[in-house]
């Protein structure tokens, strides 16, 4: 059951000292094809996707993940948005629904999801926005760099929260001090 597998390879890592991270939230077993090639849909009903895809997430978290890496996969019984860009996903769906209070981590923000979504800038703004605490690159430091002035610029034009900002910090700070 990869619920209780996952359970059991939480607490390996925690015991050894390393930060456990589950992903790829809401679910991912009923993905047709791989998010890191293009844009997923992923069509499971609501019910499903809360009975059935999110009992490894809960196990996880119980067990002591202090991470979990949102999906860029769209999940249309939730978001239009892919996961890691909707506020209801991460807010209501892993915070609320799972119970999470750990770190929130994107997918790679430089997926071929996320082209039609303003590339690694705009995708990093979407994400920050619907709560994610950690963007991940993992192509290029350009990528990287080109977020990181479009997150300063919004946060000095006031559209993106200095404050949840810190909050992820502090998440995230906290998080590494678990793990050691």
């Amino acid at each position: 059951d990869a619920a209780q597998f996952g359970a059991a390879f939480t607490r390996g890592l925690r015991a050894g000292g390393v930060a456990a991270t589950a992903k790829h939230f809401p679910g991912f077993g009923a993905a047709p094809a791989n998010t890191d090639l293009g844009a997923v849909r992923i069509a499971v009903g609501l019910r499903e996707l809360r009975a059935v895809d999110r009992l490894p997430f809960k196990t996880a978290v119980r067990a002591g993940a202090g991470l979990v890496m949102l999906s860029s996969a769209i999940y249309p019984a939730l978001s239009k948005a892919p996961a890691v860009l909707s506020p209801r996903v991460v807010q209501r769906e892993l915070r609320d629904g799972v119970g999470f209070g750990g770190v929130t981590i994107s997918d790679d923000l430089e997926a071929p999801a996320f082209a039609s979504r303003g590339g690694a800038p705009g995708a990093a703004l979407a994400a920050t926005r619907a709560g994610v605490d950690l963007l991940l690159f993992a192509r290029s430091y350009r990528g990287a760099d080109r977020a990181a002035r479009a997150l300063a610029a919004a946060v000095r034009a006031g559209q993106v929260d200095r404050g949840a900002l810190e909050q992820s910090l502090a998440l995230y700070e906290r998080g590494v001090q678990l793990s050691r």
